[in-house]
C-alpha cells in the first residue's frame, strides 16, 4: 500500500492494518494502538505524539522520523513489538528514549541506535 501522498496527522488506525505500507511525512497525532505495520515505512515521517502501543512494528523503518512524545508500550497488556525496527537517525527526546528501552521487545540494533543504558 503507497499512502506516501496522504496526511494521516490525527488518524484513528486503532487494531487496522498498516503492513507493508509506505506512509507519507505526515501521521503526527495518530493512534495506532494495537495495529499491525509490519515491514512499514515511515522514513522522514513526522510521528510527534502518535500512539504504537501495543501496534506489531516489527522489521518497521522509521529512520529520520520524529518520533518526540511518541508511545511504543503496552496496550491490552501487550507490549509494541519493536523487533527488527529502524531507528537510526530518529529523532527523540532523552525521557522518549529511556520509555522505549523499556520495552522488552527491542533489539539490540535498535537499543543501540537509540544509545539504550543497560
Amino acid at each position: 500500500k503507497d499512502l506516501s501522498e496522504e496526511v494521516l496527522s490525527g488518524v484513528r488506525g486503532r487494531r487496522s492494518d498498516f503492513s507493508h505500507t509506505k506512509f507519507g511525512r505526515e501521521a503526527s497525532r495518530a493512534d495506532f494502538r494495537g495495529a499491525k505495520l509490519v515491514d512499514t515505512s515511515m522514513v522522514d515521517a513526522n510521528l510527534y505524539e502518535s500512539t504504537f502501543d501495543g501496534a506489531d512494528m516489527r522489521n518497521a523503518n522509521l529512520e529520520n522520523a520524529i518520533v518526540s512524545g511518541a508511545s511504543f508500550g503496552q496496550y491490552d497488556g501487550v507490549w509494541a513489538n519493536l523487533a527488527g525496527v529502524n531507528f537510526e537517525g530518529a529523532l527523540l527526546s532523552s525521557s522518549d528514549v529511556n520509555k522505549v528501552c523499556k520495552n522488552p521487545t527491542l533489539d539490540d540494533e535498535g537499543k543501540g541506535a537509540l544509545g539504550c543504558k543497560d
